[in-house]
């Protein structure tokens, strides 16, 4: 599971650093490792924290089939909590930061996690999301593994709406207390947290 997730998180830096040319002066100057490290440090100890998820748009079921007949989104309100316990930093994951904690949604908890991948247009014009990452169930210590489909109601919903299993550009305000998510590829536009 991690050798896809880090080859689609690989896969996504490569296809978002296209605009420029690698042969360019200003590109070749840049360490993308130092430069993802610097990134990731400033990131880790604002994400770590308690968020609310304030509001969560999503695309209308069938867009990707029909996008011209499918003009309104639909925006859940106040649709769960999400608490970010831990930040490993260390070793493979040192330019990477890996996230776990806790979903608190229809009063049930679920453990997640994604591995957050320093957007490159952040690094290369100072603009734009400071990260990419897949977010995903993850296991939490000392229980047995689960199915690899869905096994609750609750983890369904949150699968078909692609909030589980979905990569997400990653914005944290300047202050720290807001961050945005964007949906890349299913049916999630955008999330809105807003830090407890």
């Amino acid at each position: 599971m991690k050798n896809i997730l880090t080859a689609s998180i690989v896969a996504l830096f490569l296809l978002s650093s296209c605009g420029k040319e690698v042969n360019s002066p200003e590109i070749q100057k840049i360490d993308f490792n130092k430069a993802s490290k610097v990134l990731m440090d400033s990131i880790r100890p604002v994400i770590r924290g308690s968020w609310k998820i304030k509001t969560l748009t999503l695309r209308p079921k069938n867009f990707y089939a029909n996008p011209k007949d499918q003009t309104n989104d639909t925006v859940l309100y106040n649709f769960g909590d999400l608490h970010l316990n831990h930040v490993n930093s260390e070793g493979y994951y040192e330019k990477y930061n890996d996230v776990t904690g806790n979903l608190y949604f229809n009063n049930k908890v679920h453990a997640v996690g994604f591995t957050m991948l320093a957007q490159s247009s952040r690094i290369t014009e100072k603009k734009g999301p400071q990260a990419v990452a897949f977010f995903e169930f993850r296991v939490a210590e000392g229980t047995p593994l689960p199915s690899i489909r869905p096994t609750t109601p609750e983890e369904s919903y949150l699968t078909e709406i692609g909030l589980i299993n979905d990569n997400f550009y990653i914005e944290i305000s300047k202050d720290g207390k807001s961050m945005t998510w964007t949906g890349m590829s299913r049916r999630i536009r955008s999330i809105y947290f807003e830090k407890e």
